[in-house]
């Protein structure tokens, strides 16, 4: 596991990854590697020696990593003046001919490989092509191209939109059963859906959404209203997406409000919040 540290522009800037003629962005940190008394004397010699250039663009601090002859390295800072001289001081031990041997680094490292955006998450984003890097102690142990997303014959897209065509897929699908029967409370109700690594989905808890901040009541369910659901959902056929090129299973919470007169209404999590 990364160890935690301080540093400057970390996860502000982003990495940036010279790939042959190609230069992309990195949504992994490997200096998130460092612990903290080589954190702080990075840190030291980038305030002794180092001088943004164009201190309002937020590229400024980024910097460039580059795999030459199976190695990780770190080669510069985007917009610092005397890059180099703040690496040296940083790490005598390990800079050589304006690079750093990233002797630190074991992990993985995903590099976008002409594919689109699969998710956008807060810190990173994943793609449907991914070019990968694995590495122990900055040596690369394996390196491949991955496809993240296979789309099936007649299958449903899970496009980079919040899942919005996924959430409503599924509530569509929910909607096709007589709630006022199942359920004969009027109720808000966490559906709780796996989508497994073959595109298929299928439920195993359903809960009561309380009000507040109170947590959600796990409810008991007959059996036979259980094979009700999972025999609708089973009717769903999603297109597949992996993660770094290993299929994947993804959770969903539908959230279903079941109204007086037997209507369903939806909210997505992302339009409100996680509670209604």
């Amino acid at each position: 596991m990364p160890k935690t540290t301080n540093i400057w522009v970390s996860h502000i800037a982003p990495e940036l990854f010279i790939n042959g003629a190609d230069t992309t962005t990195l949504y992994y940190y490997p200096f998130d590697y460092l612990d903290k008394k080589e954190a702080d004397r990075f840190q030291h010699a980038l305030d002794l020696y180092g001088k943004t250039v164009k201190p309002d663009d937020l590229t400024a601090g980024s910097r460039y990593w580059e795999v030459i002859d199976g190695k990780l390295y770190l080669t510069g800072m985007k917009y610092i003046k005397n890059s180099d001289k703040v690496l040296q001081a940083a790490f005598p031990d390990y800079y050589k001919d304006g690079k750093v041997a990233a002797y630190w680094f074991s992990g993985l490292l995903a590099v976008n490989k002409g594919g689109d955006v699969m998710r956008d998450k807060i810190d990173r984003k994943e793609f449907t092509r991914e070019e990968l890097f694995r590495c122990k102690k900055g040596i690369v142990t394996r390196h491949e191209l991955v496809n993240n997303y296979t789309p099936i014959v007649n299958g449903i897209e899970r496009p980079c939109d919040f899942n919005v065509n996924v959430y409503d897929t599924l509530f569509a699908s929910l909607g096709h059963l007589n709630w006022k029967e199942l359920f004969p409370m009027n109720q808000k109700y966490v559906v709780k859906v796996t989508i497994d690594e073959n595109g298929k989905a299928s439920c195993k808890e359903i809960n009561k959404r309380m009000s507040g901040t109170n947590p959600d009541e796990a409810m008991q369910l007959d059996a036979d209203v259980m094979d009700k659901i999972n025999n609708e959902l089973g009717l769903l056929q999603f297109d597949i997406v992996r993660k770094h090129g290993v299929p994947e299973t993804e959770e969903y919470e539908v959230l279903v409000d079941l109204l007086p007169g037997g209507q369903l209404m939806h909210q997505r999590p992302h339009e409100g919040g996680s509670r209604w």
